[in-house]
């Protein structure tokens, strides 16, 4: 099964052996957008987010987008209490870690997105099926589907984290903070993703703004009753040694949890509708000469960003 996965990925990357990763996001983009992009004088959010991912500087991400790697830096920058309890780590999945698993619990590929499933009762699941998902992960190079360099040398991982759910077992909402060098800008929350997928853009005070991005807005929540103060701080402190990045966050049990950092949301290829927005948010990200997703700050204090895992 695992070896059948990982044929399909050789296969796709011998489909698009000899297009570069500009062509590749190029036509994508134009097939998407409508229009041709210019990656060397972007202008829009999109436009910029691939200029920076054709960068060979974003190899140098893997230590904050690999979900097991990153859980160092933020035990270090915050504390543990800002993580989300985490059960293990594995490069298999079989019977045996099955039946040592919780009642109740979180699976993830530690080494792209769109990877993970929510155990709420074990004896529910069907163990063959998890194998086979959990085998298509791990043969998975998140790379080959989309030519982000942060995710192209990750080593295929699964986490197994506890499961955060209210009373009425569902997970916390998910807090996404769109930072642009160190300070949020806005906030995109999801609703309902599991019965009619809602997303809906909110700038800091919590006001809903008017703008679609990828899925529908949802129109009656207007205001975010949270206080969004309370992020200020953690959301600073993350996003402090980048130009760009999406800080993923939620709150549960009145205790802030790190999610992970996102810094190519949708690829570079999410719509932003309406179209003036896409300038709008491209107009808070300076991207500068050097096409890097690092902001200037100094090698002692981030010595961490100069490693390369490569």
């Amino acid at each position: 099964m695992y070896l059948r996965y990982k044929m399909k990925n050789f296969s796709h990357w011998l489909k698009n052996r000899l297009i570069s990763d500009e062509e590749y996001s190029s036509k994508r983009f134009q097939k998407r957008f409508g229009f041709k992009p210019n990656f060397k004088n972007p202008q829009t959010f999109n436009e910029k987010i691939n200029s920076l991912k054709l960068s060979n500087d974003c190899y140098k991400l893997a230590l904050f987008v690999d979900k097991l790697l990153v859980q160092s830096y933020i035990r270090d920058l915050l504390g543990k209490d800002y993580l989300v309890p985490c059960l293990g780590a594995y490069e298999k999945f079989d019977r045996k870690l099955f039946d040592s698993l919780p009642e109740k619990f979180v699976i993830k590929g530690s080494h792209g997105s769109a990877m993970n499933y929510l155990v709420h009762q074990k004896k529910e699941v069907d163990y063959h099926y998890l194998k086979k998902l959990t085998s298509k992960w791990l043969a998975k190079n998140f790379y080959l589907h989309g030519r982000e360099k942060a995710y192209r040398y990750l080593k295929p991982r699964l986490i197994i984290e506890e499961l955060m759910e209210d009373e009425k077992g569902q997970p916390p909402p998910d807090y996404k903070f769109y930072c642009f060098n160190g300070n949020p800008k806005f906030i995109h929350v999801d609703f309902d993703r599991f019965n009619g997928h809602r997303r809906n853009l909110y700038d800091m005070n919590g006001k809903l703004l008017p703008v679609k991005y990828k899925k529908d807005i949802d129109f009656s929540k207007k205001t975010l009753s949270l206080d969004l103060s309370i992020f200020k701080e953690t959301v600073e402190k993350l996003a402090s040694p980048f130009k760009f990045v999406r800080v993923d966050l939620y709150l549960y049990k009145e205790q802030i949890k790190f999610g992970e950092f996102t810094f190519t949301p949708i690829n570079g290829f999410g719509k932003i509708e309406p179209e003036i927005y896409d300038k709008k948010f491209g107009d808070l990200l300076e991207i500068g000469d050097d096409y890097s997703f690092f902001r200037q700050i100094t090698q002692e204090k981030h010595a961490l960003l100069k490693t390369d895992v490569r």
